[in-house]
């Protein structure tokens, strides 16, 4: 008996605790707006900072800046991508446009290279100072030489005298893409060098060393591949041709050697065929160490432009990626002349036709 009513008590305690809740509010998609991803975490080096992005589902981040020993929060709004310096002195990330100007510009048709770019921005972890560049793509921190930064700028807003420019430059160089300013920054004294047309950089892992293509300019500076030292600031011609296009750059782990492929040919083949590149620090220039006519290819095989040569960790081998020659489509055929194929199985979940 006295048990029995110890379960009504809890039966009725229960049900009293539930109605005092009330009912429960139903999720909706204006909810999950509100939800926060964290995203980008870093640590410095000496552990005294964390770096995390609060992205929610539908807004502007916000980059939370940590700091271990005062458990103090810094919020730096709109920031992603976060690195800090491998001497625990600053931190680089991006800082979005607003979502909400971004979706007010779309919606007034405005085009893509007239919408607002990402921004750089540079965090003084001490003084709090911060260094905001506009119009940056992309970043990268050197591992071993903390007072610099390397980056590469958007393409400027063009002109009309601007435009001719790249116009010419489009035909002599097939149409490529033509590569845009890359800046790299010291830190500390804020001496900045800068190289137009660059199409992809490099820095070395173990030293102080920054490889870069250019498709050059229509002066001195020639398409091809460049070294910049962060230590003496001085600038090597790696390879040079006035006709080239150089992609794939890698360097080994002790940043002693670099690599690289190149189409040199000057004709208008539909089949580009790629040449692979080696330089060590201490050499006058690249040498051209494998071509489609090399006796390890097999027939009608090419270097694939799409693999990116990469090296032992010892340093003492070199692999590449190979490819047979594309198929091309008969371009003197009439439309009518073409014949389209649908392959198709009894297995399909869905018949095609």
């Amino acid at each position: 008996m006295i048990r029995w009513k110890f379960y009504l008590i809890l039966i009725f305690c229960t049900t009293k605790l539930s109605l005092g809740f009330g009912q429960k509010v139903p999720l909706d998609y204006s909810v999950f707006d509100n939800w926060k991803d964290i995203e980008g975490t870093t640590i410095s080096n000496d552990g005294k900072y964390v770096v995390y992005a609060l992205n929610p589902q539908e807004g502007d981040a916000q980059l939370m800046v940590l700091n271990m020993e005062t458990d103090s929060i810094d919020t730096l709004a709109r920031g992603i991508e976060p690195n800090i310096s491998e001497d625990n002195q600053y931190l680089a990330f991006i800082i979005k446009p607003p979502l909400e100007l971004l979706k007010e510009l779309r919606r007034k048709k405005t085009k893509s290279q007239d919408l607002p770019k990402d921004t750089l921005a540079i965090y003084n972890l001490q003084t709090k100072a911060i260094v905001k560049i506009p119009r940056v793509r992309f970043y990268r921190f050197p591992e071993s030489a903390s007072e610099w930064i390397a980056y590469q700028l958007e393409r400027s807003i063009p002109t009309r005298s601007s435009s001719k420019k790249r116009r010419k430059k489009e035909g002599r160089f097939r149409d490529i893409d033509n590569g845009t300013t890359l800046v790299i920054r010291n830190l500390v004294s804020g001496l900045e060098f800068s190289y137009d047309y660059v199409t992809e950089f490099e820095i070395s892992k173990n030293a102080n060393d920054l490889i870069f293509a250019s498709t050059g300019n229509d002066g001195d500076f020639h398409p091809g591949i460049y070294s910049f030292n962060l230590d003496s600031t001085y600038l090597h011609t790696v390879y040079s041709s006035r006709n080239g296009e150089y992609k794939n750059l890698s360097w080994d782990e002790q940043g002693e050697q670099a690599a690289f492929i190149a189409d040199l040919d000057t004709t208008k083949s539909r089949v580009r065929e790629y040449q692979l590149f080696y330089w060590k620090k201490g050499l006058n220039t690249a040498t051209m160490m494998v071509n489609s006519l090399h006796p390890s290819l097999p027939l009608n095989w090419l270097i694939s432009e799409y693999a990116i040569p990469e090296f032992s960790t010892d340093g003492t081998k070199l692999y590449f990626g190979t490819a047979p020659q594309p198929l091309l489509n008969d371009t003197t055929l009439l439309p009518e002349e073409i014949v389209n194929v649908e392959v198709w199985s009894w297995k399909d979940g869905f018949i095609q036709p």
